[in-house]
């Protein structure tokens, strides 16, 4: 009986954890069970053991996802602060190289100087972008697994159903 509420729970079937469905899904299961056989309860669970697992490897993998995800930006936040640093350390090398040339700041190495905040401006996009669009897809893996694991349990039970069906026949 925990079973079939621990499947209806995780496939998200309404209520199915509430009391007032536990009692009913308790006289419903007994009522259902007490004339199979021993071989078609057997096949029963096995298929609910094996739509339960195919439901929670869904799971899993939607959580791994938003753990990668978290890793994604993580590792993004570090490609920041590196493209930073070599703004920094090329400006300073600029500047120095401005200063000990005599030439001074105004025209050409002020444009210089521009141009390189500008091209560090479109990594720090570039950046952001690439970390949005890993973590867009990785959020969109793990739903679709979940959406497999569901459909998987789903064919699961009803080709079950269906072998269940065609011993009671014969």
């Amino acid at each position: 009986m925990e079973f079939l509420v621990a499947i209806g729970t995780a496939i998200g079937v309404p209520g199915t954890a509430s009391a007032t469905a536990a009692t009913a899904t308790t006289a419903a299961t007994s009522a259902t069970f007490a004339g199979m056989t021993g071989t078609t309860l057997l096949a029963a669970t096995a298929a609910g053991t094996s739509a339960l697992t195919s439901i929670r490897s869904g799971q899993a993998v939607r959580e791994e996802g938003k753990f990668q995800s978290k890793l994604a930006g993580i590792a993004a936040t570090g490609q920041e602060v590196e493209r930073r640093r070599r703004l920094v350390r090329s400006l300073a090398q600029q500047s120095a190289a401005i200063g000990a040339s005599g030439i001074g700041f105004e025209g050409s190495p002020t444009i210089s100087l521009q141009d390189t905040i500008r091209q560090s401006d479109l990594d720090s996009l570039a950046i952001s972008a690439n970390r949005a669009n890993q973590q867009s897809l990785l959020r969109m893996r793990g739903r679709s697994a979940v959406n497999t694991g569901r459909a998987n349990a789903g064919a699961t039970i009803l080709g079950a159903l269906t072998d269940i069906s065609d011993r009671g026949r014969a």
